[in-house]
């Protein structure tokens, strides 16, 4: 597998090196160290990390620092009806996470789907509309965001 190529959107592919440079960005502002969660974690965790590096490597996803803050903007591949350009999560807050739980459900997707959502302004209903390797990235990185 050419780890270069981005088949969909060539211009803003990435080496693994400079996408691997994102992701250690990423679980160091937010502190997230794999090796102090619970083993029976590890496997979902690392699949997680490495779907969110593989995204950055295609050009869907980048992530950078911002005014003392965490930006991660997704770029769907997959574009449709009522799908942004592009999609900008902020840096996370517990006001975040309390829309979460607002959810009112045990459904853990709607619970995801509401923190990205809200993370992205866009709102969860957003979040429901995306389809294959976007819907993948949002919940990759939106996993993640559940860890801090």
């Amino acid at each position: 597998m050419n780890e270069q190529t981005n088949k969909k959107d060539p211009k803003n592919a990435i080496s693994a090196e400079l996408a691997q440079d994102q992701v250690d960005l990423f679980l160091e502002f937010y502190d997230i160290d794999p090796e102090f969660f619970p083993e029976s974690t590890d496997v979902a965790i690392e699949a997680h990390i490495s779907g969110l590096k593989k995204a950055i490597m295609r050009g869907r996803l980048s992530i950078q620092e911002k005014d003392e803050s965490l930006i991660v903007v997704q770029r769907p591949a997959r574009k449709g009806k009522n799908i942004p350009e592009s999609l900008t999560y902020r840096e996370l807050e517990g006001s975040h996470k309390v829309a979460m739980s607002k959810a009112g459900s045990d459904d853990s997707y709607i619970r995801l789907h509401t923190l990205m959502g809200a993370l992205s302004k866009e709102g969860a209903d957003v979040m429901a509309k995306l389809r294959g390797c976007d819907m993948g990235d949002m919940e990759n990185l939106g996993n993640l965001f559940l860890l801090v």
